[in-house]
């Protein structure tokens, strides 16, 4: 049986247990499968998590739900505890929560799944006011930290979310010169690497086409307040066969399903060369080098560039008129990341969210961190704020890239093709547009 959050009467993401004896209130991070699993329709105690995830959960489950939606950034009492949901930079709707109980004079923070940034700790946000380090001990300390460990290993020092998506626009960019038709494939969840695909779309003016799956929850998320979905809705093409770039997926990003399930829906007579995305930490450094000294490889329209950027990207296959890249773009914590935001707050204990085989390996790390041991040496790729995507994407400023531009003429040329395309591709019916 799951343990309850220490004296409360709360669980959080336990939905896999059902109903639990004894706990008043049950708490979601986010709307992942993994941590709602078990929920039904026939649930009936209450649940509390951010507007956006209660959107996710009505659309799914029907209004036989009781979900209580609460605010950003505030402190509601929810049976005598302040609570308060913290932007978890994860997934639309994804949550850390801040448990304040006075009577017991204790903090509980609890980070669901979540990629730490140092605009997390800066002021006025209110995990600032409980940063030990480097400044004195506050009087203000989280007692417990519910920490996310998917990726607590030294192995995974992957780059900012903007670095990567900076590379991948270079890269795409390449492609795109040598056969302005070339397809984009990028992989998603039900719901979670919006930001990368937008990236693309913004930097290099693609029109996307999303799955009803995904454009269901991403509709949702942007009546909910998503930015990032709102402007990702505004990209859409009218059909499959208009699109630049099409979502998938992540399991379907084989070289047989590419082929058999995408190319054929482009409604072109001839074969379009893909160019598939796979934005997942678990690429970072996990792809053999020999994928890139392969005779496909060197006839890519850029492998030195795909060379000079191995920190974020990795070769997944090539063959004739497809290629599948990884892309080292995750919504979980570094491991620099996660050591910088232990060390920050260094609360009085840490309890991993996140179990299996390097589960030891991790609590070894935690308590190295909160002991103040010399570190494991990583070097931390340069901080970019979130506030800096739309201009680093688009301008490429990416630390670690070289810079691969494009001339007025080639931009203009590709500018001319994709409109030209658009302008044929719009005139299609409304019956094509429901096959689509």
């Amino acid at each position: 049986m799951p343990i309850m959050l220490e004296d409360t009467s709360f669980t959080v993401d336990a939905f896999k247990y059902g109903i639990i004896s004894g706990c008043t209130a049950y708490f979601l991070t986010h709307f992942h499968y993994d941590h709602y699993g078990g929920l039904s329709k026939g649930f009936t105690e209450g649940i509390y998590c951010s507007e956006i995830t209660k959107k996710f959960l009505l659309q799914n489950f029907g209004c036989c739900l009781s979900v209580h939606a609460l605010p950003m950034n505030t402190f509601v009492n929810v049976q005598g505890c302040d609570v308060m949901l913290l932007d978890a930079n994860h997934c639309p709707g994804s949550v850390m929560i801040l448990f304040r109980l006075v009577l017991q004079n204790k903090v509980i923070l609890h980070t669901g799944d979540f990629r730490a940034q140092s605009w997390m700790l800066e002021s006025p946000n209110v995990l600032n006011h409980y940063i030990q380090s480097p400044r004195p001990s506050s009087s203000a300390r989280i007692t417990t930290l519910l920490l996310d460990t998917t990726y607590c290993c030294p192995t995974y020092g992957f780059p900012t979310q903007d670095t990567v998506i900076s590379a991948a626009v270079k890269v795409t960019r390449e492609f795109l010169l040598s056969d302005p038709d070339t397809l984009v494939v990028c992989g998603m969840y039900s719901i979670g690497k919006e930001r990368f695909v937008l990236g693309l779309a913004e930097a290099l003016g693609l029109a996307v086409w999303l799955p009803s799956k995904q454009k269901r929850l991403i509709e949702a998320a942007a009546s909910g307040g998503c930015a990032i979905c709102s402007d990702l809705l505004q990209r859409q093409a009218p059909t499959k066969a208009a699109a630049d770039l099409v979502v998938a997926d992540m399991g379907k990003l084989n070289a047989h399903t590419l082929r058999t399930e995408l190319c054929p829906s482009t409604g072109s007579s001839d074969r379009r060369s893909l160019l598939a995305w796979r934005p997942t930490g678990w690429t970072h450094n996990s792809v053999p080098k020999k994928n890139t000294s392969s005779a496909a490889f060197s006839r890519l329209p850029c492998p030195k560039l795909i060379q000079d950027l191995a920190d974020c990207l990795s070769v997944i296959h090539t063959s004739f008129g497809l290629t599948i890249l990884g892309a080292a773009y995750s919504e979980h914590s570094s491991f620099v990341e996660l050591r910088d935001f232990v060390t920050a707050l260094q609360p009085l204990k840490v309890q991993q969210t996140v179990f299996g085989g390097a589960a030891k390996e991790a609590k070894q790390h935690i308590n190295s961190w909160l002991s103040g041991i010399a570190q494991v040496a990583v070097v931390s790729p340069p901080a970019l704020s979130i506030a800096s995507f739309s201009s680093s994407i688009t301008n490429n400023a990416a630390p670690t890239c070289r810079q691969y531009d494009l001339t007025v003429q080639s931009r203009f040329a590709l500018f001319k093709h994709r409109s030209h395309r658009h302008s044929n591709a719009v005139k299609e019916t409304k019956d094509n547009m429901q096959q689509c």
